[in-house]
């Protein structure tokens, strides 16, 4: 039986890689899952190392549930949470009062936090790319740090945001040494992720690709499948491979299944586009999205770096993206 909790309180950000002074403050209040408010976002236990967040968007009325794990892979040297699935639902229910909701997937495996590839050497980063390890992980809600390790499975809380908090090790695909400290924070706020993640370089690198916004769209056959820049007018038909969707320096995508209105967002927001020296100095840096026929999705980049980059101990990169699913 599900246990549920639930707050009513100010929203509290948490940033990233800084010290969280309510850490002693942690939830415990009781929930009735008979009066469900739809507004709210829902994180529910399912295993220590397997999160589920339910967000609604109410002009649609649909839910979405996105699955967030932590992989471990000692010979791969991964151990990170990241964004494994995203599902939604049409039902015209709460998924918590239901025992069997009919799910459709949205998104396939793939990485969304970041890609880096050291010059001549592999990669490192998000799902599949390995050679990251966590140092520190914490789940709020509302701000306030919950109990996740001593709770037990299918406990829900439910507030107005629920927050992930990660500190991970950035190491070298050949050596494994340590060569960066990326921070992260996942946000959720009804139908919307918020992604920030600085990047704190602790050696000095070449660097042939680096990708810290993305977004793998599952591609169903014979549905028509749309995108553009966000900045943009003109609509690109991305439902097949070969598309000409172009390759832009642009902030933001979206993309749309015609078929039920289906959209995703991703966009660069707020103040670190304007601060972030590896974009406003990498001419080559550029937006896309690139369709893939195994998995079959359309998967959205914003490049950080397409072209040799230089990166020197004390740089720090930072990024605040913006999804929304509705």
């Amino acid at each position: 039986m599900r246990k549920y909790i639930i707050f009513v309180l100010l929203v509290v950000a948490v940033p990233v890689l800084a010290q969280y002074h309510g850490h002693d403050d942690v939830v415990n209040n009781i929930y009735s899952k008979r009066n469900p408010i739809d507004s709210y976002v829902y994180l529910e236990k399912q295993a220590d190392s397997i999160a589920y967040v339910y967000m609604k968007e109410n002009t649609n009325n649909r839910w979405w549930l996105m699955d967030i794990r932590r992989h471990r892979q000692p010979a791969n040297r991964w151990d990170t949470w990241h964004i494994n699935l995203l599902y939604y639902t049409d039902d015209k229910f709460h998924p918590l009062d239901s025992d069997s909701p009919s799910w459709t997937v949205a998104t396939l495996s793939g990485a969304w936090e970041n890609a880096i590839a050291i010059k001549d050497v592999d990669w490192l980063g998000s799902y599949g790319h390995y050679n990251q390890e966590q140092d520190t992980s914490s789940w709020y809600a509302d701000g306030k740090r919950l109990t996740w390790w001593t709770a037990s499975d299918d406990t829900v809380w439910c507030a107005e945001s629920i927050q992930l908090t990660q500190t991970v090790a950035g190491l070298r695909p050949d050596t494994k040494a340590e060569i960066c400290e990326i921070g992260q924070e996942y946000l959720f706020e009804k139908n919307n992720l918020f992604l920030t993640q600085r990047v704190l370089w602790e050696s000095s690198d070449s660097l042939s690709t680096a990708y810290f916004a993305m977004c793998p769209v599952k591609r169903n056959v014979g549905i028509s499948y749309f995108a553009k820049f966000v900045s943009d007018a003109d609509i690109y038909d991305v439902s097949n491979s070969g598309h000409s969707f172009p390759n832009e320096k642009r902030t933001g995508l979206v993309t749309w299944n015609q078929n039920n209105d289906l959209s995703i967002r991703m966009e660069l927001v707020g103040e670190p586009l304007n601060q972030l020296d590896s974009w406003n100095n990498c001419g080559s840096s550029f937006s896309f999205v690139s369709n893939s026929a195994d998995p079959a999705y359309n998967k959205f980049y914003i490049a950080w770096v397409s072209a040799t980059t230089y990166v020197a101990s004390g740089d720090v990169w930072w990024s605040k993206v913006k999804y929304s699913f509705y």
